[in-house]
């Protein structure tokens, strides 16, 4: 079997990705042709030496001038964009394309490896649909975290990753980052970086080098990398003062050239230490083992930049270890892959010089630590020879695949999403039953200014939790699907415990101590104190008892998450009846019920998931967990804006009586999103995994227009039996909240399709952009109060409501198709509009009156939009095949045996 391999750099050009790419090639030599550039995209110069280095490999190598776009400026504009496409980048791809195709023509390879994500993610299209060849790409980090220069291009890319037949990932990190943006993990092989151990081998310090560099005496700290910001020469430097302090006769050598030359001598001329630093630049391969051999420590503080940049592996390490040399890395990227903290070598948070320094000392002071970790490193060198690298590549890319395991068929996914959010819609239910159930008795037992009240606090302990809980539930969910072992699991189930732990503790002494402040803040009247002080203690206790339901949901437990909601539940459902009805202590009980609750909860929950586990706090855990949820705050307050600013306007143009009936309204119309909440549930935590199956994708298309459907169904009934059910459930002072639930029902539904099609924001691990999107809407909802609340009062909030989520609809379906595209049935989707406006239509122009006339006219209506649906066509084939087989299994057995 035999492959292609296009390099998008290749030796003599100097680098890590060149090195592998060569070194595999060299090892697969008669089952390998090259195709790669002969001068650099940065400033287009021919590499030196590159016929000599051809004529001496193994295998065949083709060049041609450029495999991409040379390194410009980005375009000013976007005609400048098209005319660079058009008469500069075309005419480069058009030739690789006819290079790539008479290669392959003639060597007749099994597969093609692209060793370029970016700038060559067409060429793999091409490819399959001229030779049907199967696609690997070769893939190390940096141009994952990074992206690419435009949204179309990064788009273009995860599709073409997507399609790939494999996708070849240098580290478990670089594999984490992978799925995270979609790619299934069947297609994702982790082949970490070999090193060459006949090359790289222990060995004396080379006595040139010591009288070259005047390095007789002095002990050797040494970096070998290209001089990037992210491999943290800098931060070496400014620890160097701190290391000369202990060890005077230090000497730091850097190897490699880059753009950071001048900034790194003008930072050792700020430091002292500009006579202790030597500036090698670039260095031949057979000169570099004697800088490894000559030197005592290999240091690359690598770190992660704010824009992404990491090290995707960090190849030096394992070429340090095989020349028997102690080694610290930046704990960032995938370089814990390359380097095992204690083991064969020491991590360091690569922005802290203070540790680096340290790690330095702890090496140069203890001869047998700097010992132990090199024959521990060299042992793992010896392990990662290129020989066994390249045995995994060719089972994994080059030799026909096994037939594979069966997945999950399309039936089995939709059972289970049946199954856990039918569990999961049992706590839901209850839940939302019981407070239908004490309504009528709570409206006689607190007064609407009650209720507008209660509104207000409950507002300000959503913002609290959106604030200050960091929304580390969500998080877990990401971290929880990508740990590669339980113990890691462990670990981040620990931390997001202390992590809440702490933040509940010191958010509910605040604000219990600020109290007034805030009750003077939001109320403009401290008289209410006492309420935001039982708010305040039981927001303590609630986020870890939120963490505790948030691990049951990560790991799909759905009968436990049930048992367990369903007793806090009931536990809520008896205080409140006491505390209100019996006690007569109106919201203050309700405050006194969720502060028990609370405190009950948190406590066993806490203990039912730690009794199981170590308890580790690891702080480097929690800030992954609290940067990943970030952007989530941002987006929750966004929606919190959206949800519950327009009563914030709203106090200031209605009475408190009129609030209160507007929050019956509006929790009414939310039945919505409490139906949708069972699926929530479980989808939102499990979608990661779900998505990467085989069918996946086709299954994700079909349940959004399967959720779309069930929100019609519940809708339409919702708009149609409001007025009756208000005149039979509620009392008379509640009676006008009726003409506003079928509107708010509408905005609701908008709502959650939004949230649906966002999830691909998620998938795509585009938080920042799922903050944009939501933020933006949330602007145009303050503008829309801002202008429709002073003049219509509640039918401003009303209308300002819908307009808002149907922006955030629409503008969730193109940002989410733009980062992670699915097959919608969007034809389906508008039957199905179509069939509901119908339907309201006829309700609009023919009112009904009298309580049971109502009834009869809104369940006819409910019953024509379902034969309208059926008329348009709009089920498809195996629809229609599973109704009919439903049908056949539940006919009388008299009508069976007739036939």
């Amino acid at each position: 079997m035999k492959c292609l391999f296009i390099a998008s750099v290749f030796p003599p050009a100097i680098g890590g990705s060149a090195s592998v790419y060569a070194n595999l090639c060299r090892n697969l030599a008669g089952s390998v042709s090259v195709i790669a550039p002969s001068r650099g995209y940065i400033d287009q110069s021919e590499f030196p030496g590159w016929r000599e280095a051809d004529a001496a490999q193994p295998f065949r190598v083709e060049r041609l001038d450029l495999l991409r776009p040379p390194l410009r400026p980005p375009p000013r504009s976007i005609w400048h964009a098209a005319a660079r496409f058009l008469f500069e980048d075309r005419r480069i791809r058009n030739q690789v394309t006819r290079r790539v195709f008479a290669e392959i023509e003639r060597e007749r390879p099994s597969a093609v490896v692209i060793g370029e994500l970016f700038s060559l993610y067409w060429l793999g299209t091409a490819v399959r649909r001229r030779f049907g060849l199967p696609i690997v790409h070769y893939i190390h980090g940096e141009e994952v975290t990074t992206g690419a220069g435009s949204r179309l291009a990064n788009w273009s890319s995860w599709r073409a990753l997507r399609r790939a037949e494999k996708v070849i990932a240098v580290s478990s990190f670089t594999a984490r980052e992978l799925r995270a943006r979609g790619i299934a993990q069947n297609r994702i092989e982790v082949i970490a970086n070999g090193v060459d151990i006949d090359r790289f081998t222990p060995g004396p310090s080379d006595i040139g080098l010591l009288n070259r560099f005047g390095l007789r005496g002095k002990r050797v700290l040494l970096t070998v990398g290209r001089l990037e910001i992210r491999k943290g020469h800098d931060r070496v430097i400014e620890s160097l003062p701190l290391i000369l302090e202990k060890h005077p006769d230090l000497v730091y050598m850097v190897v490699g050239s880059g753009k950071t030359l001048d900034a790194l001598r003008s930072l050792a001329e700020l430091h002292g230490v500009s006579d202790r630093v030597i500036f090698v630049g670039a260095v031949s391969d057979s000169e570099l083992i004697s800088f490894y051999r000559t030197a005592e420590v290999f240091i690359m503080a690598n770190r992660t930049l704010d824009d992404g940049d990491t090290e995707g592996f960090g190849l030096v390490f394992l070429e340090a270890g095989a020349c028997r040399k102690p080694v610290i890395g930046g704990n960032a990227g995938g370089v814990p892959d390359a380097v095992s903290h204690g083991q064969t070598g020491l991590l360091v948070d690569g922005n802290s010089p203070v540790e680096i320094a340290a790690a330095c000392c702890s090496l140069l002071d203890d001869p047998s630590l700097a010992t132990r970790l090199a024959e521990a490193g060299l042992q793992r060198a010896r392990e990662s020879s290129w020989k066994s690298k390249t045995a995994q590549f060719e089972r994994a890319c080059l030799q026909p695949p096994e037939e594979p395991p069966p997945g999950p068929t399309s039936r089995s996914i939709y059972k289970a999403i049946l199954t856990h959010s039918g569990a999961y819609s049992i706590a839901v239910i209850l839940e939302r039953a019981a407070g239908f159930i004490l309504l009528p008795l709570y409206t006689h037992f607190m007064s609407p200014a009650d209720y507008g009240l209660m509104e207000l606090l409950d507002m300000t302990s959503a913002v609290v939790t959106m604030l200050i809980g960091l929304r580390l539930g969500h998080a877990l969910f990401y971290f929880y699907e990508c740990c590669s072992t339980p113990e890691m699991r462990d670990r981040y189930t620990s931390t997001a415990f202390g992590g809440a732990i702490l933040i509940g503790a010191a958010v509910g002494l605040i604000g219990c101590l600020g109290a007034h402040q805030i009750s003077y803040l939001i109320l403009g009247n401290a008289k209410y104190a006492s309420y935001f002080w039982l708010l305040f203690l039981s927001f303590g206790f609630s986020l870890p008892q939120e963490i505790g339901f948030s691990c049951l949901r990560a790991a799909n437990d759905s009968k436990k998450f049930v048992v367990w909601y369903v007793c806090r539940f009931t536990m809520a459902l008896v205080l409140n009846a006491t505390l209100v009805i019996g006690f007569r202590l109106g919201p203050k009980g309700l405050l006194w019920s969720s502060l028990a609750t609370s405190l009950t909860f948190a406590l066993a929950l806490t203990s039912s998931h730690l009794s199981r586990i170590e308890f580790v706090m690891d702080w480097q855990y929690f800030r992954d967990l609290s940067r990943y949820s970030m952007p989530l705050v941002f987006s929750a307050l966004a929606m919190f804006l959206i949800h519950f600013g327009d009563r914030f306007f709203l106090q200031h143009y209605v009475t408190l009586s009129e609030l209160g009936i507007y929050a019956i309204a509006y929790k009414t119309g939310m039945m919505i999103s409490y139906a949708a909440a069972p699926f929530n549930t479980y989808w939102r935590s499990q979608m990661f995994a779900l998505v990467r199956t085989p069918q996946g994708e086709a299954v994700y298309a079909r349940v959004a227009t399967y959720l779309a459907l069930g929100l019609v169904l519940i809708a339409l009934p919702l708009a149609f039996l409001a007025k009756p059910a208000v005149a039979l459930l509620l009392d008379k002072r509640y009676q006008e909240c009726a003409v506003y639930i079928p509107w708010v029902a509408l905005a609701y539904l908008f709502r959650e399709m939004a949230d649906y099609f966002r999830n691909g924001l998620l998938l795509g691990q585009s938080t920042a952009l799922e903050a944009r999107v939501t933020t933006i809407s949330a602007l145009c909802c303050f503008v829309a109060y801002a202008l429709l609340i002073p003049t219509y009062h509640v039918w401003g909030a009303v209308l300002a409501t819908n307009i808002t989520f149907l922006i955030l609809l629409a503008t969730s379906v193109r940002e989410a198709q733009r980062v992670r595209p699915f097959a919608f049935e969007f034809r389906r989707l508008g039957r199905l509009a179509a069939c509901s406006l119908a339907a309201v239509a006829l309700f609009a122009i023919a009112p009904v009156h009298g309580t049971a006339m109502q009834i009869v006219w809104g369940a006819s209506l409910a019953i024509l939009f379902v034969i309208l649906l059926a008329a348009t066509g709009f089920l498809v084939p195996e629809e229609r095949r599973m109704f009919r087989t439903l049908a056949m299994q539940f006919r009388l057995p008299g009508t069976a045996r007739a036939q």
